[in-house]
């Protein structure tokens, strides 16, 4: 039920939900977008008589696949295969290192 206690609870997964976007996008701007949005949709949801038995889950679920509608959407050119070669590029210098 929006305005119900339930806020106050989904607001201290917001530091779970940013390292997950963070992680995902390596900005922090984009990564508070991200989290904003899920709890946006959380709130959406509720306003449409959703009961949202799990919040983790649904936020959690929420940031990831908004994460990947991010990384594939065209504000990101080439970030997947950017992403990809900097990890194998930093593997060929740890690897040169020893």
């Amino acid at each position: 039920m929006p305005g119900s206690g339930d806020d106050a609870g989904a607001a201290g997964y917001r530091p779970l939900l940013f390292s997950i976007a963070y992680g995902m996008t390596g900005s922090v701007g984009d990564a508070e977008d991200i989290v904003q949005d899920a709890f946006l949709g959380l709130t959406r949801a509720r306003l449409a008589g959703t009961v949202v038995a799990d919040q983790k889950a649904y936020l959690t679920t929420a940031v990831t696949r908004l994460g990947i509608n991010y990384l594939s959407s065209a504000r990101v050119p080439g970030s997947g295969s950017s992403a990809m070669n900097w990890r194998a590029s930093d593997r060929e210098s740890l690897t040169r290192g020893f």
